[in-house]
């Protein structure tokens, strides 16, 4: 989840009543996905380093920037070679 929070360290979405559980600038976003595909790492709001085996990214939001979130993550995700799949087409692999 790159846009509504990331992990805390027991793996669980931190609750937005906390001022640092959603990652609201763009590139922020972006540089969270690429580690997770290129590295293997996440960030926990508290700093810890968790490795990942990802390869999907769950994007939602009902914000005003969602869907310019959203876009900019693919792009930057599509920039770097990595070509993105519907939940569909996932399934079907």
């Amino acid at each position: 989840f790159p846009h509504p929070g990331k992990p805390s360290e027991r793996c669980q979405l931190v609750p937005r009543s906390r001022a640092d559980a959603m990652i609201h600038d763009e590139a922020d976003s972006l540089e969270h996905c690429l580690r997770m595909f290129s590295e293997g790492k996440i960030r926990t709001v508290d700093g810890t380093e968790l490795s990942v085996q990802a390869q999907s990214v769950c994007v939602h939001g009902d914000g005003p920037r969602a869907v310019s979130t959203a876009r900019y993550i693919r792009d930057g995700l599509m920039d770097a070679g990595l070509q993105p799949a519907t939940l569909p087409d996932m399934l079907a692999q």
